[in-house]
């Protein structure tokens, strides 16, 4: 349960440090100036990465529940 709560945080801090890197700067790595339109679609595969990555956790933590409690 540890080990959880450990990847969580990680994932969590780097949720936050990626969506400001993605705002805040105002050319992409190659060199194209990043307009609000494409913040919000970096945003978004962002968000969707962030989605499937909760749903691996939460899976992985009803099984570790359970595990636990048949124990």
């Amino acid at each position: 349960m540890k080990l959880w709560q450990i990847v969580s945080v990680i994932e969590v801090v780097g949720y936050i440090v990626l969506s400001l890197l993605i705002w805040y700067r105002n050319v992409d790595g190659s060199g194209t100036v990043n307009t609000l339109e494409n913040k919000f679609t970096l945003l978004a595969v962002l968000n969707a990465f962030c989605a499937f990555l909760f749903i691996v956790q939460t899976t992985w933590l009803i099984i570790q529940k359970k595990r636990s409690v048949s124990r």
